[in-house]
């Protein structure tokens, strides 16, 4: 079967009409970005055949009454006028494998009742077409029985549909779960031809039974030494007991094997899981620490700035003209005042040239006589206060009496107030372009960490979601859990062990003392029976050795094409990666470990990555390597976002991988595209990536056919109420 074409119509994110897809052989790529409606395409295949779509888990479990009007674009029932219809509707070409060309389309149809309020029709709407020589013609199939059937028979088997169609890395996992030997063995007989085997080995152990049967009762009816064969018989019966005992404490311990294994399934934890976990929560952790850290520091210089603002007198900024002013006018208040003493002081008499000392003069006014012109100078007398105004202390005086200048003491206070206010003032200043510029590291810092938290929580999701689980934290005491399963599965393993071997020692004296007694009773016992008896109990012995050949044989093809594959997408990583060895258990089933070059089991120290490409090389193998079957021939590969946990190099070998296994593959990924300079918020096809990969496909004769999906300008991609989505058929 190939897929031709797909056409969505108001199918999700698919608003509108004209959304179409066209399909070829070999490989096709479509290119999309988070949220840009790679899953919903992978869900319009599964709706389309199956009427479901897939959960959170990839598991096929949600069918149309379950989402309801949750199948049709937003956008269209948002732009619809009320009490108006709108059709989700998906139409799917393809061609089968006896060239039969066939159409099957889907619709689904919502009324809007007002504002965003809506009511489903409740059930979905399947007509299948096939073309004749001229036009494609609908086909009257009656209920959904004939609808299974035909889809069954004609287009692709649901029981293999997990094997080639998967979703994400939890896709893989649940279709080759390599933890559970039971599932792993499983897949291998589904997909190969030794269920045959099974059935030829369960008609000879019958037939073999029933064989033995006639030989009791034969036994029981011969006389032929009674008392020797009665005891033979005892001991048989007394074997057979113990091996029913045996037998039903193997089934309570393989079914409690079971429950675990079931049990550890559900847990879906293994150690590269826990790696995940714990370097997640270990990143998550440190960033969230970095994060306080950064915060803390960016408040606290926030908050010492508007501190030092206040104490360093910020409302002075800027007014360093206004200080300016302010010394100028006190150095005039100053220099006018001391300008004015100084004309006081040039208006006072001048003393006389050669005036005589205060002690002669204080002798001339005791003598009461004027030495100098030797006349008297009675006390009382003009010439008396003449000479008495020589004295020193008797000089005039400048009047201290200036009332302009009274602000002196003020002016001179405030003159040193504004020299500490402007000495801190200046010292913030030369610390604020400092401040300034640590002020911006930290908040260019605090927003770095801010967008990696916001793309931790995004990956975080992405995280949970690829593992079912609801927290990091659950998925660590899940992995405790999934550790003590998996400690109580080897103990059960081994005590299975010693049951298997105590059983196979009681057998074998089984079949001594059944010997004894058929030796014991001679002629008495019927050839024939004895021959039948040996020859059905040759014939399940051989038939189970050819059985085991022939699995073995398969185990070690599977194993060989495993690790071709396995090389090819690990070869050049530049990592260690080992080699694929299918290990049997006692029960006959087979787990793969990954050994090292020594031939130990290094499994449990390998990446998730690493794993993961083992379990795609397991598949492709199953797939590939049975020629008569021929699944990846006959049926496509689809699988969204199958190599998310690679680097660049192993998705790209992973890719080649697919596109010679398979006929035709569809693989939808994120990859291949980068950032668009041009357009905000939206991506460009990285066409160096893609050409390289074009040559390498083109060298193996793979045949690339490359779509992208894309949101349109000025549509928020988060909005799913204007969400709609652009194929672009490169």
């Amino acid at each position: 079967m190939k897929i031709l074409k797909i056409e969505l119509e108001n199918f999700m994110c698919y608003s509108g009409t004209g959304n179409v897809i066209l399909f070829t052989d070999g490989l096709n790529l479509i290119l999309g970005g988070n949220g840009y409606g790679k899953t919903k395409l992978y869900d319009a295949f599964n709706w389309v055949l199956f009427d479901k779509i897939t959960d959170q888990e990839g598991r096929l479990t949600i069918s149309t009454n379950d989402i309801q009007e949750g199948l049709v674009s937003k956008r269209a029932l948002a732009d619809v006028e009320d009490n108006k219809e709108v059709t989700a509707l998906v139409r799917l070409e393809v061609v089968n494998e006896k060239g039969k060309h066939i159409t099957l389309q889907r619709s689904y149809k919502a009324m809007k009742l007002s504002g965003m309020e809506f009511s489903g029709s409740g059930k979905s709407i399947l007509t299948i077409s096939e073309k004749d020589e001229f036009e494609y013609k609908p086909l009257g199939l009656n209920g959904l029985d004939d609808i299974d059937g035909y889809i069954r028979e004609q287009i692709i088997p649901l029981d293999i549909l997990e094997y080639l169609w998967f979703q994400g890395e939890r896709g893989i996992k649940r279709a080759v779960d390599t933890s559970n030997t039971q599932k792993l063995q499983q897949v291998i007989n589904k997909l190969s031809y030794i269920d045959t085997w099974e059935r030829f080995i369960s008609a000879t152990i019958d037939t073999d039974r029933r064989t033995k049967d006639k030989f009791d009762k034969a036994v029981r009816r011969s006389d032929k030494n009674k008392e020797k064969s009665n005891k033979l018989q005892r001991d048989l019966n007394f074997i057979q007991e113990k091996l029913g005992e045996i037998k039903r404490e193997l089934e309570i311990h393989n079914q409690e094997i079971e429950r675990t294994d079931e049990q550890m399934d559900d847990l879906r934890m293994s150690e590269g899981v826990r790696e995940d976990l714990r370097n997640f929560r270990d990143e998550e952790y440190k960033l969230k620490r970095q994060l306080t850290e950064t915060e803390k520091e960016y408040n606290d210089i926030l908050d010492k700035a508007n501190r030092d603002l206040f104490e360093c007198f910020w409302v002075i900024h800027g007014t360093e003209h206004v200080a300016k002013k302010f010394e100028d006018l006190r150095e005039t208040y100053i220099y006018s005042k001391h300008e004015d003493r100084r004309r006081a002081e040039n208006g006072l008499p001048p003393i006389p040239k050669g005036n005589p000392s205060a002690a002669h003069i204080n002798k001339m006014l005791k003598d009461e006589r004027c030495n100098i012109c030797n006349r008297p100078a009675e006390k009382g007398s003009e010439a008396y206060e003449h000479i008495n105004m020589l004295l020193p202390e008797n000089y005039p005086e400048v009047e201290d009496n200036f009332d302009p200048y009274l602000h002196e003491d003020a002016l001179q206070n405030l003159g040193s107030s504004k020299y500490r206010v402007t000495h801190r003032s200046d010292a913030f200043k030369a610390a604020a372009e400092e401040i300034i510029q640590r002020y911006f590291v930290l908040k260019n810092k605090w927003k770095k960490l801010e967008e990696e938290s916001r793309y931790t929580e995004e990956q975080k999701a992405i995280l949970l979601s690829r593992y079912g689980l609801e927290s990091v934290e659950g998925g660590m005491k899940q992995g405790e859990q999934y550790m003590s399963l998996s400690e109580k599965k080897a103990k059960l393993s081994k005590e299975i062990g010693k049951l298997e071997a105590k059983q196979e020692e009681l057998q074998e004296e089984q079949n001594k003392k059944n010997k004894d007694l058929e030796d014991l009773l001679g002629d008495e016992m019927d050839p024939i029976l004895s021959k039948q008896m040996k020859y059905f109990e040759s014939l399940l012995s051989a038939t189970k050795e050819a059985k085991e050949a022939q699995y073995n044989k398969l185990v070690d093809l599977l194993s060989r094409e495993t690790n071709r594959h396995y090389e090819a997408i690990n070869k050049y990583s530049g990592a260690f990666f080992g080699k694929v060895v299918f290990m049997q258990n006692s029960k006959g089933g087979y787990f793969p470990e990954i050994q090292n070059e020594n031939g130990e089991n290094v499994t449990n120290g390998m990446s998730t990555s690493q794993l993961l490409s083992m379990q795609f090389s397991i598949l492709f193998a199953i797939l590939s390597a049975n020629k008569e079957y021929g699944f990846n021939k006959r049926y496509p590969l689809i699988a969204d976002a199958p190599n998310s946990a690679f680097d660049a190099k192993k998705k790209k070998h992973l890719i080649r991988q697919i596109g010679t296994t398979f006929e035709q593959s569809i693989v939808m990924m994120f990859e291949y595209l980068e950032n668009d300079p041009d357009r905000a918020n939206r991506y460009k096809v990285d066409e160096e990536g893609i050409s390289e990969l074009l040559s390498t496909m083109h060298n193996e004769g793979v045949d690339v056919n490359v779509i992208m999906l894309d949101v349109p300008d000025g549509i928020n991609s988060r909005d799913i109420n204007e969400l709609t989505v652009q194929i672009k058929n490169l």
